[in-house]
């Protein structure tokens, strides 16, 4: 009687062990499939970077260090991001007002003059003349200005800027043999699958305003997005007639045509009108004519009217 009763025992704990083992091995598959097809996992290209990681002035990732999206923690070179948040909140819209935020950068009008030192002769025109380009850092050079890190002589203005990276320094790796002030890169703003319209009216001093508009909109879904942007701008300063005019005009696309496949463009038309300040401090081109013999100074080289070196000023 005992023997039959734990055979019995033996035969129901099987049965209950095949039930469990069989619920299981159904149920737990089916959950699986269902968390994936909720959860789709995305996996971003290592040339991009995705700016929406960023929180307030806290920008994680850059493309500054060795052209591929790297975390900055891994990245050892000497970076500063401006992310949209801060340059907002700092009014911040060319590279003359952001690199007054930054480490170890001086721009002209601020502690240096921006002056172009020749073999005779000291250029204070450079100022006035490209301002965008007017700056030095790590007390070296200036730094070469990039778009989407391809290098450009259109000026930065952040009606149509993404984020601002300053890569200070050479980086023989991201740009090879580059200037040793290193690069300030301009990322633009990219078309995106969401619609967005903004509007932005801003007053300075002297009478100075700007008024930009950003409209994103989205054709087809996931498919066709259009993004414009536009700007009227207009620098007032205390010095008269001095000031600086802007307009321009910034049209970009993103087509998807397939799941694997994004195809980019963007196209920027302006006109810009400038009577500069001069940064430089008044210079004295008459007193050495009286002491050196009335001799004529020509400016423009350096030199003496009978050839010889120019005198010292005193």
């Amino acid at each position: 009687m005992t023997l039959n009763k734990l055979t019995n025992q033996r035969k129901l704990a099987w049965l209950y062990t095949s039930l469990a083992l069989f619920v299981v091995a159904n149920v737990l598959p089916a959950q699986d499939d269902t968390t994936t097809d909720e959860d789709d996992v995305y996996e971003l290209s290592p040339f991009v970077v995705d700016t929406t990681s960023d929180v307030g002035y806290l920008a994680t990732s850059t493309l500054a260090g060795t052209r591929l999206r790297t975390d900055l923690r891994d990245v050892g070179s000497a970076i500063s991001i401006f992310t949209p948040e801060m340059m907002e909140d700092t009014a911040s819209d060319d590279v003359a007002e952001i690199l007054v935020y930054t480490a170890n950068t001086e721009v002209a009008g601020g502690n240096y003059s921006g002056a172009t030192v020749g073999d005779t002769f000291v250029d204070f025109d450079q100022t006035p003349r490209n301002p965008n380009s007017t700056n030095r850092v790590r007390g070296l050079a200036n730094a070469e200005n990039s778009r989407n890190y391809f290098l450009t002589d259109i000026w930065m203005e952040g009606y149509n800027t993404e984020r601002v990276v300053i890569n200070r320094g050479p980086n023989s790796i991201l740009f090879g043999l580059g200037a040793p002030g290193g690069v300030i890169n301009t990322t633009l703003k990219k078309a995106e699958f969401y619609n967005y319209y903004g509007l932005k009216l801003s007053v300075g001093s002297f009478g100075s305003n700007r008024q930009s508009i950003d409209l994103n909109h989205v054709v087809v879904d996931d498919v066709l997005a259009v993004r414009v942007a536009a700007l009227n701008k207009s620098d007032q300063y205390e010095t008269k007639p001095a000031y600086q005019d802007d307009q321009r005009f910034y049209l970009t696309a993103t087509v998807k045509p397939t799941e694997n496949t994004t195809i980019r463009a963007n196209v920027e038309f302006g006109d810009q009108d400038s009577n500069r300040p001069q940064w430089s401090p008044p210079m004295d081109h008459f007193s050495h004519w009286f002491e050196e013999g009335k001799l004529s100074y020509y400016g423009h080289t350096g030199s003496m009217a009978d050839g010889s070196a120019r005198p010292h000023w005193t």
